[in-house]
Order: C-alpha cells, then structure tokens, then sequence
C-alpha cells in the first residue's frame, strides 16, 4: 500500500484504518482518475476520495456499486467544472 493511499484512507475514517477496512478499500478508475472507496464502520457507509488531483474531491453512498457511480459522477462534474473555468479564463484575456 501506498503512502498517499493509506493517508486518503486515514483522512476518510479519521482514524487509522483496522485490518477489516483495508480488506475492504476498493480503488476506483474512470477517465484516467483514481478513488479509493473504503466501508466507514462508524457511519455504516461506504466513503471515498480522488487520487491525484489538487481538490478535494469525495463521495459516498449505501452500497459499494453506487459509491462507485457517485466517483463516475463526480468526475462529470468535476471535468465540466474545469473546462467551464478554462473557458471562463480564455474570454478575460
């Protein structure tokens, strides 16, 4: 395991994960991202976090599949989001 793994886990648990979240932490792809998803005993809710970016960018949900399509969509909206800055950015120049 990675150390920015294993810190993204720490951060979605707020504590440092036992041996049962681990066994359960699950990395998501989509659209050259990566996520972690890890079940969050404390809170009966499966949370996740994006990899590899300079925001902060989480999602969660019931069940594993949907916590993997809330990551799907939260990757939509955060492409569309930097394309509308990009956007927004070219026109002030």
């Amino acid at each position: 395991m990675t150390k920015e793994l294993y810190a993204a886990l720490t951060s979605l648990l707020d504590h440092s994960p036992d041996s049962k979240e681990l066994e359960q932490a699950r990395i998501f792809e989509y659209e050259g991202y990566r996520a972690v998803c890890i079940y969050d005993n404390a809170d009966g809710i499966f949370v996740g976090c994006v990899l590899g970016i300079s925001d902060s960018l989480c999602f969660h949900d019931m069940t594993v599949e949907a916590a993997e399509e809330r990551f799907h969509q939260s990757i939509d909206d955060y492409q569309k989001l930097r394309l509308k800055g990009k956007q927004k950015r070219g026109r002030s120049l």
